[in-house]
């Protein structure tokens, strides 16, 4: 008995340092992104290559150069379609540089009626009907493979058709692939839109807050140059990448995965994969409305970690240390987690509150920033020690749940 305590404090401290140490790496990264950002503003106040006004925050690169194929894969979104198509519609990008590729994904709602609309309206947005939906394993990694074979774009850039990508998303990803000529991948922010809903449910708000923490791990290790995971909400690639990697084969028997399992071919692969840090450029997603959704869904992406043990042993053991130190270890050693949660609410609060300066000083002034506030990632006070703190009391019962349903592999992939 003494030496299965032994044994298993000595797992769960190795564990605790891991995770700490990927913490720590954390906050540096975010806060290099921080005065990187802020550095850019000084320099461009002095030369006076920054149009305030406009809120945007870019190198000065002749960006309307390259060419972006803009895929969604869409299946019986006809709430979310419009929003979509017109927040596309706003970007500050020239229209006839980029190509919108809608692929209707076997919709039996109204979604093929709205696109065509707005494929008659705009010349940038096409669409097409998927193919051999009913004989491939994983429907979306068929869908979006589809998409690239007719893509004219040297840059492949994806979201989900449920999210609203702000105005500067396509030259937030275009200026990294000029600043970064070698880029292959790059990785953008997501949050969900809380502030939809004027009284969030406990389930909503634990989503956004969680969802942050993941955005801001992966931005954490891809800029230590251990790229781990990324959301298919804001991603892109260089199509010939893409193509040299073999796009989704060898990952197409794995229901889902088009992103985190593609990220890592593309690491296997030696491809190098950056971060687009931009505080103003990302997109927004809406929020789940149970927490039936919401465990379906992380037991979805949860499932993708059974592949990481032969693709990325250093993710895989991430993962590892993470499911023993936050969700098994509050239920064995209750001192030790109260420690480590005390330490991981003060590096996540600190780091987004440096996204919120950051934020703030992408703006000309202080009532600048609240006027424009819903394209700023984080707003002032949004984040704060008692909303982790709740997060951090419902993470472990959360983690061992979503395990256990993802590794059994227990989720429902699209609704009908």
């Amino acid at each position: 008995m003494h030496l299965f305590f032994f044994i298993s404090l000595t797992f769960f401290f190795l564990s605790s340092c891991v995770y700490m140490y990927y913490l720590v790496l954390f906050k540096r990264n975010i806060k290099v992104s921080y005065l990187k950002n802020k550095n850019l503003i000084n320099s461009a106040e002095r030369e006076k290559k920054i149009n305030f006004s406009e809120n945007i925050i870019f190198h000065d690169y002749p960006l309307a150069d390259m060419f972006v194929s803009i895929v969604v894969c869409a299946r019986n979104e006809e709430k979310n379609m419009r929003e979509l198509l017109e927040s596309l519609c706003k970007q500050e990008y020239s229209l006839d540089q980029f190509e919108a590729i809608i692929v209707n994904d076997g919709s039996t709602d109204n979604t093929s009626e709205i696109l065509k609309e707005y494929a008659d309206k705009y010349n940038f947005i096409k669409y097409f009907d998927v193919t051999n939906r009913s004989e491939v394993k994983s429907p979306k990694k068929n869908a979006i493979s589809q998409a690239i074979t007719i893509a004219k774009g040297e840059i492949i850039l994806l979201t989900d058709a449920d999210c609203k990508p702000t105005s500067n998303w396509i030259q937030s990803h275009v200026s990294m692939y000029k600043e970064y000529p070698s880029a292959d991948m790059v990785v953008g922010l997501s949050k969900t839109n809380l502030y939809a809903y004027t009284k969030p449910s406990i389930c909503q708000q634990f989503e956004y807050i969680d969802f942050l923490v993941l955005m801001f791990a992966a931005q954490s290790a891809i800029q230590s140059g251990c790229p781990m995971s990324c959301s298919g909400q804001n991603l892109s690639y260089k199509k010939n990448s893409f193509n040299e990697v073999g796009g989704f084969m060898g990952i197409d028997h794995y229901i889902s995965g088009d992103d985190v399992l593609l990220l890592q071919k593309f690491v296997k692969n030696k491809k190098t994969i950056k971060f687009a840090s931009f505080s103003n450029a990302f997109t927004i997603t809406n929020p789940i409305n149970s927490w039936l959704e919401f465990f379906n869904q992380r037991s979805r992406w949860i499932s993708n970690s059974k592949a990481m043990f032969s693709m990325n042993l250093t993710f895989f053991f991430y993962l590892l240390a993470s499911f023993f130190c936050l969700g098994l270890m509050p239920f064995l050693f209750i001192f030790l987690y109260i420690i480590l949660i005390l330490f991981s609410i003060s590096f996540i609060t600190k780091a987004m509150n440096l996204y919120t300066a950051s934020s703030i000083s992408n703006s000309s002034s202080k009532q600048c920033y609240q006027s424009n506030n819903h394209d700023s990632l984080l707003r002032k006070g949004e984040i704060n020690f008692i909303k982790i703190l709740k997060w951090s009391i419902i993470n472990p019962f959360y983690i061992i749940i979503a395990t256990f349903l993802g590794i059994c592999s227990i989720f429902v992939w699209k609704r009908d």
